[in-house]
């Protein structure tokens, strides 16, 4: 018998929503698996999948039209099998006081692809944040699916106004084909995806993978331009895409994400570009919720190629200055001595902090943000100040580790890789 497609349910509170395009015709073949349809939520926007393979044939519903949750909106029919269309609901027209008259209502379109294809194609974030700049979404290039503008189409949008920077070396060392990530823990089960900060690499997430390994997978990532990944744009929307093709290279389809400074602040434009595949975020001192940060350790650090300069820059990440321990110096100096790093770290920092300040604006993100979500900073941070966790929107945890500072996940990680497992049995 003929397969139902039904509108889903892709947050808890949802009640509700829209069906923003399709992405096949009535009547057409298509496949199990293949994009079908775009549904668009307040919170949420993202692509369903056809559940079999046969012939669409789409219930009509009215242009715009909101759909309840459970209600069926096609059908996909297999070679032989007769289908018949359910009968539409009748939309009551509005009563109106005595004496006006009621203009008659518009007939609904004959094909819903035709109406849904007026719509204009922007997830809700990019239409906030274009309205919030003046920008026109009719001018702006969809990257997403049949065109669609993302969050991080408008935010390039909006870096083009001003002179792009220039563009990075490449380094010669590393995997040409994408980023450098690494798994640990059992193969079955969704993964805790570390993303690690600025002028560090996946190894650093170690301490904290070594309690998480035991219970779920781990898979860490080298950001562009650091540890073994080739070096790769300079713009946070650039970052982002890399790190989601990377996963998708990898055949990761639903994870836990976890981001520490500038990789707290990609890891929120991923969670803002996949609503529905993220299933719990946590951001640790991350970048982007405030202007300051210390520039002097930015210009400090990546200049420094030897131990005796290098050391008082690394001692202001930590507070405690006795776990910048003479070997984890020269993993640093190694890491930092590979062709190219430091250069494209300089670009890397002139285009996301210019000037010394931070040039992400990332807070609006969580208002959005429809999964369990946990902040962790440390009091004692020297870089990115702590001050910077607070008025986040109530539905996000916020921790305050005393006597920490920028690197929680290696001055505490048994309380980060606690405060880790609580968030992703709670996305789970």
């Amino acid at each position: 018998m003929p397969v139902e497609v039904i509108f889903p349910r892709v947050d808890m509170e949802m009640t509700s929503g829209r069906i923003a395009q399709w992405h096949a015709q009535d009547g057409a073949t298509v496949a199990a698996g293949a994009p079908l349809f775009e549904i668009e939520t307040d919170k949420a926007a993202m692509e369903i999948e056809a559940p079999a393979s046969g012939t669409l044939r789409i219930q009509p519903h009215e242009a715009g039209a909101t759909i309840p949750v459970g209600a069926p909106v096609a059908w996909i029919v297999a070679p032989g099998e007769t289908w018949t269309p359910a009968p539409v609901a009748p939309t009551a027209p509005p009563v109106a006081p005595a004496g006006n008259k009621v203009a008659p209502a518009p007939s609904p379109s004959p094909s819903p692809v035709a109406a849904d294809a007026r719509l204009l194609r922007a997830t809700p974030l990019a239409r906030r944040e274009a309205a919030q700049h003046g920008l026109d979404l009719a001018a702006i290039a969809g990257s997403g699916p049949r065109g669609r503008v993302r969050h991080s189409d408008v935010l390039e949008a909006l870096a083009e106004r001003a002179p792009p920077p220039p563009a990075p070396p490449t380094i010669p060392a590393g995997r040409a084909d994408g980023l450098h990530l690494e798994r640990f823990g059992p193969a079955q089960g969704v993964p805790v995806v570390l993303l690690h900060g600025f002028g560090a690499e996946l190894s650093n997430w170690q301490p904290v993978w070594r309690l998480l390994e035991a219970a779920r997978p781990v898979v860490a990532v080298d950001l562009p331009g650091h540890g073994r990944s080739p070096a790769g744009g300079v713009r946070l929307a650039e970052l982002v895409d890399a790190v989601v093709a990377a996963l998708r290279q990898a055949g990761i389809e639903r994870f836990h994400l976890v981001g520490h400074s500038l990789g707290g602040a990609v890891a929120l434009g991923i969670a803002d570009m996949l609503p529905g595949l993220v299933r719990s975020l946590g951001l640790l001192a991350p970048a982007g919720f405030g202007p300051e940060i210390d520039a002097a350790f930015l210009a400090g650090f990546v200049a420094a190629e030897r131990a005796e300069s290098l050391r008082p820059w690394l001692h202001r990440l930590v507070a405690d200055p006795a776990l910048i321990t003479d070997g984890f110096l020269r993993a640093t100096l190694r890491a930092q001595a590979a062709p190219g790093r430091r250069d494209y770290q300089r670009a890397l920092a002139d285009s996301l902090f210019p000037d010394g300040t931070q040039a992400l604006a990332l807070r609006g993100l969580l208002d959005g943000l429809a999964v369990p979500a946990k902040v962790i900073w440390g009091q004692a941070d020297a870089i990115i100040p702590a001050r910077h966790a607070r008025g986040l929107p109530a539905h996000v945890a916020v921790h305050l580790a005393p006597g920490t500072g920028h690197l929680p996940h290696l001055e505490a990680p048994a309380l980060v890789a606690r405060l880790l497992g609580e968030l992703a049995a709670a996305g789970q």
